[in-house]
């Protein structure tokens, strides 16, 4: 009999967690804080081509870069035609 009750206890605490996890993860008008999986396939996706760019508009601009001023900032100009050569997709 002992054993029943703590079966039934504590399949009455999951189903109670359960229901709170629920709650905690909805939003105010009820819906998934999260937003539907092809959402967050798209964002990713954008979200990398942006930092692909950024990282090709930084290389274009690392090779504009004259001895002088690579002096001054420290960074041998060898490190700056290295990373300028890299391909926009690595880091």
């Amino acid at each position: 009999m002992n054993q029943a009750h703590e079966a039934k206890a504590m399949i009455t605490n999951t189903q109670q967690s359960v229901r709170e996890n629920r709650i905690l993860s909805a939003s105010p008008d009820g819906t998934s804080r999260h937003p539907p999986r092809p959402l967050r396939i798209i964002t990713r996706a954008a979200d990398a081509f942006h930092r692909m760019r950024r990282r090709a508009r930084l290389r274009r601009d690392l090779e504009r870069i004259d001895d002088r001023i690579a002096r001054d900032i420290g960074i041998p100009r060898y490190e700056l035609e290295r990373e300028a050569a890299k391909p926009f997709w690595r880091k």
